[in-house]
């Protein structure tokens, strides 16, 4: 299935891999992101698989749909190229994703970029986006957030997998952007309203350990489709950073309260979208 898209997948990592062959950080980097790219492709499957709103799409729109998945990450080896050619050089990869596929005809069309220009962002940037703005037909704009809703939940459940499945390897990943001397910081009294709340922490925002912890809990609030719920549900992704948590966080009662209200909000969601 699309075996264009991965053809071209794979020769803009070839590319890259070939710039950055004599930097062992940014070469392993590259080769994750194709691996991820492919992940993240059959989570999109599973969910188009078992989401009515999706199932339901025509077969040219779905397999838009699954173009986007496939190729959300495509930016990320010229983002990868670019850090190489300066460190402190660090473009948003969805901005060049979408970019990147404009100039080729066949994937110009707003329904792939514009999805895959904001699968990173918060999403009300969708939302505020001039672009996204301008669509005066509300089926083509139902249907560009439907697709970025595919891509972001995609997304996030390869990611949960991948980080509980390989969880010392991965948890190290995520944890090391975190200076040492914030680290132990303990959670933030702003991080623990967010996840109270029920809402998506900017990556900005977070200080220490346990911040980054919650804002990775707090993914499950920016997914929309029933099929994502029932996957964390049989996967259980965040035994690992419950354990994590709890080594440092002193607060028992407040780690009940996290690991509780976790578990209530992916089961009720899951009914909620269910029907």
């Amino acid at each position: 299935m699309l075996k264009q898209e991965q053809k071209l997948l794979r020769e803009h990592y070839l590319k890259c891999a070939e710039t950055v062959k004599n930097n062992s950080l940014l070469t392993l980097y590259a080769k994750e992101k194709l691996i991820h790219s492919l992940q993240v492709f059959g989570a999109g499957l599973f969910i188009c698989k078992h989401e009515p709103h999706l199932n339901n799409f025509s077969e040219p729109l779905k397999e838009k749909a699954l173009t986007a998945v496939l190729l959300h990450d495509i930016g990320r080896f010229a983002e990868i190229t670019a850090t190489h050619a300066n460190p402190d050089n660090h473009p948003d990869h969805g901005i060049l994703g979408s970019e990147i596929l404009k100039n080729i005809p066949q994937y110009n069309d707003i329904r792939i970029t514009l999805s895959i220009k904001h699968h990173g962002h918060m999403i009300e940037e969708l939302y505020d986006d001039p672009e996204y703005k301008q669509i005066k037909n509300k089926e083509l704009r139902h249907e560009v957030e439907k697709i970025t809703f595919l891509i972001r939940d995609a997304d996030k459940i390869a990611n949960l997998y991948l980080f509980n499945r390989k969880a010392e390897e991965y948890h190290k990943l995520i944890f090391d952007e975190i200076s040492s001397e914030n680290i132990n910081k303990g959670l933030s009294p702003h991080i623990l309203e967010y996840f109270l709340n029920q809402k998506v922490i900017p990556t900005k925002e977070v200080c220490s350990l346990q911040d980054r912890i919650i804002s990775i809990i707090c993914w499950i609030f920016d997914l929309n489709y029933a099929p994502s719920f029932k996957f964390l549900q049989d996967t259980a992704p965040f035994g690992s950073f419950f354990t994590l948590l709890d080594k440092h966080n002193p607060d028992k009662k407040l780690q009940e309260t996290i690991v509780q209200n976790t578990k209530n909000y992916i089961n009720s969601r899951y009914h909620q979208l269910k029907g």
